[in-house]
């Protein structure tokens, strides 16, 4: 049977040799973890940056809106007082930089803001500065053009006075920068020449006929220094201005007579013109000598006149005729009133008729006189022969425009009343009307109305 071994505790024990603990796995477990938080990290950075850049560029957004704003109305503005404005654009930065995360990202853009905002700020002091200048500019210039506009109407003192504070004006001027010296002299003579020219159109506007004398005389008169051009044309307007006045004088002159010939007339027709009054018109020259000596032979006449239908007529193609005017037109009716181939009644009548004729235009929608052209084509067709039947038309339409009746249908009841005399039995015809041969030997259509139709 085996011997079993006995363990006694005074044996020597004797210590196993063990391997040591392997370390390689624990030591990729913690580089792994490291990775996991640089990764982490970097991505948490990564977050940072992206959110900074959104939050810069978002800023950046909102300052370029509103420093544009801040531009567009300072641009505007007349006050040219550009500390209102510095305030604002600071306040823009600060809005524009509460939502930055970051600060050092705030401390960069608050950076390039005060470079935009300096800018800005600058930019529209220097605006301001230029529109200072151009309007002070403007200011001297217009100083200046109120000196000329005004030279020639000027006493000698105000003048000078004048003169002195232009070219002060200018020298201040070069004081604050708004030209150089060279340039404040050639002003200076650009205004002197204008001052001459100012002065001359002034003399030839109040009194051209003193202007062209003194022009006449050149430089010993008094516009010395003008250009041989310049005097020469001035020369040519002195001369227009004086036929233009005259011209003009003659206008009015002619205007008071044909209006105080007028009342004379209306006088005449109401009786109660006497031949003393009307020379004494011709002697004041409130009427022409010819309208004098005619009225006088009208009123002396004896007054029973009778009716002539060839001096109606004649009287009624004068009044029609456009080249005639209206002096010439009271000349004729007076002068056949004279003779006594017009009678009081007929003499007013056509009177009357020629003042609606020339003066107003019986129906606005046409031209004056082509509403009786009908009147005056029919009587001159079909009445050649029969003067009394254009004289019976006439002072039939003269009646009915009196009255206040329409003159085109004026026209057409007169020219069909006349086709009604000048064939009774019409009235029987039947509705299509009869075919008859008129005085002129044409064949027409005569209708129950009195209406006519060309036949073919």
């Amino acid at each position: 049977m085996p011997k079993i071994p006995m363990y006694s505790s005074e044996s020597t024990v004797r210590p196993v040799n063990t391997p040591d603990m392997p370390t390689g796995p624990i030591n990729a477990s913690q580089q792994a973890q490291e990775g996991v938080n640089r990764a982490v990290a970097e991505a948490e950075d990564t977050f940072t940056r992206i959110r900074t850049f959104r939050q810069k560029n978002e800023a950046s957004a909102y300052v370029f809106e509103r420093l544009n704003d801040i531009k567009s109305r300072a641009d505007q503005d007349i006050d040219l007082d550009s500390s209102k404005y510095e305030a604002e654009i600071e306040k823009v930065g600060q809005d524009a930089s509460k939502n930055i995360g970051g600060q050092i990202a705030r401390e960069e853009f608050a950076a390039d803001f005060q470079k935009q905002a300096t800018a800005v700020k600058w930019g529209i002091k220097n605006d301001f500065r230029v529109k200072e200048l151009k309007a002070a500019d403007a200011t001297i210039d217009y100083q200046g053009q109120q000196i000329i506009d005004s030279y020639g109407g000027m006493d000698e003192a105000t003048k000078a006075i004048s003169v002195v504070n232009y070219r002060k004006a200018l020298e201040n001027g070069v004081v604050l920068g708004l030209y150089n010296e060279g340039t404040a002299k050639v002003k200076y003579a650009e205004f002197q020449k204008k001052v001459i020219k100012g002065s001359v159109d002034y003399g030839i506007l109040t009194n051209p006929e003193e202007a062209l004398a003194e022009l006449q005389k050149g430089d010993e008169g008094i516009y010395p220094g003008l250009d041989q051009t310049d005097r020469v044309n001035f020369i040519k307007e002195s001369e227009t201005r004086i036929e233009k006045l005259a011209n003009q004088e003659k206008e009015t002159i002619a205007i008071a007579t044909n209006k105080r010939e007028s009342e004379l007339i209306d006088l005449k027709i109401a009786q109660t013109l006497t031949v003393p009054e009307v020379k004494k018109e011709r002697g004041q020259g409130t009427i022409s000598a010819q309208f004098a000596d005619t009225m006088i032979r009208s009123l002396e006449r004896p007054k029973q006149a009778k009716s002539n239908s060839a001096s109606f007529n004649k009287i009624v193609d004068f009044i029609l005729n456009p080249e005639n005017k209206p002096e010439d037109i009271r000349q004729e009716l007076l002068k056949e009133n004279a003779k006594g181939t017009l009678p009081e009644d007929e003499f007013s009548v056509l009177y009357a008729f020629n003042q609606q004729v020339n003066n107003d235009t019986l129906d606005k929608t046409l031209p004056k006189k082509n509403l009786i052209q009908a009147l005056t084509f029919w009587t001159d067709e079909y009445a050649q022969a029969r003067p009394e039947v254009k004289t019976r038309m006439f002072k039939l339409y003269m009646q009915k425009i009196s009255a206040g009746q329409n003159p085109s249908s004026a026209v057409d009841e007169i020219i069909r009343q006349e086709v009604l005399n000048s064939h009774p039995q019409a009235a029987n015809y039947p509705k299509e009307g009869k075919r008859v041969v008129d005085v002129m030997g044409t064949i027409k259509r005569i209708f129950p109305t009195g209406e006519i139709g060309d036949e073919e």
